[in-house]
């Protein structure tokens, strides 16, 4: 059984005085199907936001949404390049939190391939 943050992870995060409430913010913020679904997009490169909508199937302001909670949790970063916002995973605070992104985004594509 894969496990996705192990005890060494929390216990590391606890030592570096970052919170539980913090932790169960990413926690929180990986538990919507969308937003694993919008980092497994991001894993292979950055995309714009309008880009990602496509690609996602999803309404702009839906994944505007999902993407602030991203973003304020520090797993994604957009940046903004004229009019456009490109967005990004933060791998270091991936790392951090102990996320295998590799395990989310064979989990998302192989969900999404048994769905469609």
């Amino acid at each position: 059984m894969n496990e996705y943050v192990s005890y060494n992870t929390i216990v590391s995060i606890r030592k570096r005085g970052e919170s539980m409430q913090e932790l169960a913010r990413v926690f929180k913020a990986l538990g919507d199907e969308n937003r694993l679904r919008i980092l497994a997009a991001l894993d292979d490169r950055a995309h714009c936001v309008c880009e990602l909508a496509r690609q996602l199937g999803m309404p702009q302001p839906t994944l505007s949404h999902h993407l602030k909670i991203l973003r304020d949790t520090g797993l994604v970063i957009g940046e903004k390049n004229g009019p456009l916002i490109n967005c990004r995973i933060c791998y270091a605070s991936c790392a951090r939190y102990g996320i295998d992104l590799d395990a989310v985004t064979t989990l998302v594509r192989e969900r999404e391939n048994s769905v469609g």
